[in-house]
């Protein structure tokens, strides 16, 4: 193992016209364009993956509760029909809104608040 005890170095931007220094706004303003993307860090960020889910409801159980799941078995929730759902982005809760079953079996939501 080295101990290291210089300084960390930290790269700052000039401005041409001025001595004063500038940090960028954030990581994604220094993205170069790509193939007819601009490269703002909005395009950037368009890409990028998150997961949502729709939380109908809760329920506390016990691992006896779990250990005697079974087809037909009913799990109640805290919530009732026609309670607004929450809809989370990556664990965080962005939305809640109302449940859709369409014809075809498929089911949607339709966003009433966004929080």
């Amino acid at each position: 193992m080295t101990n290291n005890t210089e300084p960390q170095k930290t790269e700052i931007m000039m401005s041409e016209n001025t001595q004063e220094t500038t940090k960028p706004l954030s990581p994604f303003d220094e993205i170069q364009p790509v193939d007819g993307i601009d490269g703002t860090a909005r395009d950037a960020a368009m890409g990028v993956p998150v997961h949502v889910e729709v939380v109908v409801g809760r329920s506390k159980v016990t691992v006896a509760d779990i250990m005697d799941i079974r087809r037909g078995k009913v799990l109640e929730l805290d919530s009732k029909a026609g309670d607004l759902v929450d809809i989370t982005v990556n664990g965080k809760v962005l939305a809640r809104g109302d449940l859709n079953i369409f014809d075809d079996g498929s089911v949607g939501v339709t966003f009433v608040e966004i929080l």
